[in-house]
């Protein structure tokens, strides 16, 4: 079984979630954070969330910015988690 999660599935995520996401063409690599698209607060919905929708706890080290500035690195690190989930058990 394939652990990837798609960017796709994390843009409709992010657009359902931030006021105002859902009007601006959001792709793979666009910046968030840095861009001031998503507020750190957004983030606390988004994470919960993906929490709820991929039923994994994502751990404290992976809640860096770095790891949320764009879709495709929402995605990897969902996929890590998912991974993470399955070694545990």
């Amino acid at each position: 079984m394939s652990n990837e999660v798609s960017m796709e599935k994390v843009i409709e995520i992010l657009k359902q979630n931030v006021v105002g996401l859902d009007k601006i063409n959001i792709e793979a690599e666009t910046p968030l954070i840095s861009s001031g698209l998503v507020e750190s607060i957004d983030f606390i919905e988004i994470l919960c969330v993906i929490e709820r929708e991929f039923d994994v706890k994502l751990q404290l080290d992976m809640l860096d910015f770095a790891n949320l500035e764009n879709a495709k690195l929402i995605s990897i690190m969902i996929s890590d988690a998912i991974s993470q989930k399955e070694k545990v058990g």
